[in-house]
């Protein structure tokens, strides 16, 4: 089953896109399927859910008969309650579970929920499986239960599509498609120029229209003004972070006193790297820690009373010890969640009433029909790990669910197309296909 999933090419639907093979090729005790849909404004996983319930249990059965795990959890937050009666009505065995969840951000961060659920901690620098746990997205364990059954690639995935827009929904759409196919159909409004997040407001990246296309990790696309201020404080330079903080940090410690890893016991506190940075101390040991940032974007987006920017300096020397080649080791011998964990969290209403998204914040039906469109741009890049190997060539024939690009390296994945049509382009990032009429 696993060469299934391997062929099929699924990685991780949510976070940055573990390839699904490699992952399952461990042993774990404990199975958690996260269904919790951690960003606020996103619905992809809901509709995922209402409209194939009994698959997703089908794909945790199939799953149990690769790693032979002792319990499964599905975590699902309170306001998608539904979602979880459904569920259960196709749950016929003892080792599959639903768990509600509080509806706080990021309770769909996979440590948040492992805490939440099992009351375990993955410790500092650690993966889940340091503790016997594998997580894997609700959408994932779908393509999984589509690949072992139907033989059906990874070349689609559903994605919510909100924000600015005429007609805010969620479609099931073909890998490779462009934003501004998809913002034409979901409805432009007069006299705004729009930039898109690809994921959601709190750690979706900045996309430019032209650029963006749906990617494999690709959860949800939001449509904002340049102008939203959300939007102004995702754009901000480095440079202009960097002399922000140095002029105004004040040290009041919101940052590191709502930081979703320091609420489970880890040495992530933002507010020592600002200070280590606004005093110019540049001690690596103190920076260090910045490796710890899940960039959940609590800290800038929602505790600085300022409007300064710790993540994306977490971001940066992240980024920067990593084109350094340096291996950090941080770990301590073991790990308590602070007392005042409970009292610290934060309702996903917050959150939305704090970014000014509140107009956004919906129910989102699922549409069948899909955007018109007559090119797709698949990216050789869909995940972790090493891009995918083109093996087509500039005015190759190719039918929807052909494999355009193979294996190049453990970590890698082969790349299926999504359409019918005729490669037009060949390039060292993509493969753009022209469709068949």
């Amino acid at each position: 089953m696993i060469d299934k999933i391997e062929k099929a090419g699924i990685s991780g639907a949510g976070g940055a896109g573990f390839p699904t093979f490699f992952k399952l090729g461990a042993k774990a005790e404990y199975y958690i399927i996260n269904a919790a849909e951690c960003e606020p404004l996103l619905e992809s996983d809901r509709n995922i859910m209402l409209r194939n319930a009994e698959k997703i249990i089908s794909g945790i059965k199939k799953v149990k008969k690769i790693i032979d795990f002792k319990k499964a959890y599905i975590g699902i937050k309170q306001k998608n309650t539904d979602c979880g009666e459904l569920l259960k009505k196709f749950i016929d065995v003892d080792y599959i579970e639903v768990k509600i969840l509080k509806n706080i951000y990021p309770s769909g961060d996979e440590q948040v929920m492992i805490y939440e659920i099992l009351g375990k901690i993955v410790p500092e620098g650690g993966i889940p499986l340091n503790i016997g746990v594998i997580v894997n997205n609700v959408e994932t364990v779908y393509r999984i239960e589509k690949a072992i059954s139907e033989n059906e690639v990874f070349n689609k995935r559903y994605v919510t599509v909100n924000g600015e827009i005429e007609k805010p929904c969620v479609m099931e759409l073909p890998l490779g498609i462009s934003f501004s196919d998809i913002l034409e159909f979901a409805g432009k409004k007069k006299g705004i120029n729009y930039i898109a997040i690809d994921g959601g407001p709190m750690m979706g990246k900045i996309t430019d229209i032209k650029d963006g296309v749906v990617k494999k990790t690709t959860s949800g696309i939001l449509f904002l003004s340049e102008n939203h201020e959300l939007i102004l404080r995702k754009t901000q330079s480095i440079k202009n972070i960097f002399a922000q903080a140095q002029a105004s940090c004040c040290n009041c410690m919101t940052c590191t006193e709502l930081c979703s890893r320091y609420l489970i016991g880890h040495r992530m506190e933002p507010h020592k790297i600002m200070r280590a940075l606004c005093s110019q101390n540049f001690d690596e040991k103190i920076f260090e820690y910045a490796t710890l940032c899940s960039e959940c974007n609590i800290c800038e987006l929602y505790a600085c009373p300022i409007n300064l920017s710790p993540k994306t300096v977490n971001q940066f020397l992240k980024e920067k010890f990593r084109k350094e080649g340096k291996k950090i080791n941080i770990k301590k011998d073991s790990y308590e969640a602070p007392e005042e964990r409970s009292g610290r969290q934060i309702p996903s209403d917050r959150i939305i009433n704090r970014l000014d998204i509140k107009k956004y914040y919906k129910k989102l039906e699922f549409k069948d029909e899909i955007p018109e469109f007559t090119k797709v741009f698949l990216k050789l890049s869909q995940h972790i790990g090493a891009p995918s190997k083109p093996i087509v060539s500039v005015g190759q024939n190719v039918k929807k669910g052909d494999i355009i690009a193979e294996k190049n390296g453990n970590l890698s994945m082969p790349l299926h197309s999504s359409v019918d049509g005729k490669v037009v382009e060949v390039g060292s990032d993509t493969i753009i296909i022209e469709v068949s009429i």
